[in-house]
């Protein structure tokens, strides 16, 4: 299955976590803990039984429970494209895993055509009313015929959700010093703050293409 063009505008539409821009791909479901961090799960396998590459990389979770998969690392904003293996698979993206593969990929560099030069970019945004939440994300690229260089920035953030009626009775919860009321609608320990940054610089000779990729991540909080 591939997720790219509209179907993925419209996911990335209403996602902040890139594990759920997979959300109508059939056989795929979520183990969904931190709001940035869901854990893929293919026909009932998960972890470690599935291979997660990002930009050609077989990267390894985060935590000592493998909370954080490799698609926390990319801000959903930043994909272009994801394909997701079912079980069979080619070993060029992965040997180990027999419950399937995932590689998602943001996007070969831009060059300008030959003797010019150019400068293009994109941004975006979002606001949420629920949990006052708020993202906004930039991409600027300036080139030319054999030199590409790039920087992608995005940042989200949000308070506990509510839910659409009480579901439990409200209670006072001691956090950072002080304590505090949880009305019965909401959502404890919900709330996140994620930021992504990343710079590359690409060279291209003929029909060659070499990148150097530095990506910077900053998860002050992820509650779950």
């Amino acid at each position: 299955a591939v997720v790219a063009g509209k179907e993925l505008a419209i996911q990335k539409a209403a996602n902040v976590d890139a594990a759920t821009l997979m959300t109508n791909v059939s056989g795929v479901a979520f183990q969904v803990g931190g709001a940035v961090s869901s854990i893929p799960v293919i026909r009932g396998l998960a972890d470690d039984r599935i291979s997660v590459l990002l930009d050609g990389v077989d990267a390894v979770p985060a935590c000592p429970n493998h909370m954080n998969t490799p698609l926390s690392y990319v801000d959903p904003s930043s994909v272009k494209s994801i394909q997701v293996f079912k079980s069979i698979k080619p070993v060029s993206v992965g040997l180990n895993s027999i419950g399937g593969a995932i590689v998602a990929t943001t996007g070969q560099p831009t060059f300008a055509e030959d003797g010019e030069s150019l400068v293009t970019g994109n941004v975006g945004g979002f606001l949420s009313s629920n949990n006052s939440g708020y993202g906004a994300n930039h991409n600027i690229t300036a080139a030319t015929d054999w030199l590409s260089l790039n920087y992608t920035g995005a940042t989200s953030a949000a308070n506990n959700y509510t839910a659409g009626r009480a579901f439990k009775t409200g209670q006072t919860e001691s956090g950072s010093g002080k304590n505090v009321w949880i009305p019965g609608n909401e959502v404890a320990s919900s709330a996140y703050k994620s930021t992504n940054q990343s710079v590359a610089m690409s060279l291209k000779a003929d029909q060659h293409t070499v990148q150097f990729k530095y990506s910077w991540q900053d998860i002050p909080y992820e509650y779950y």
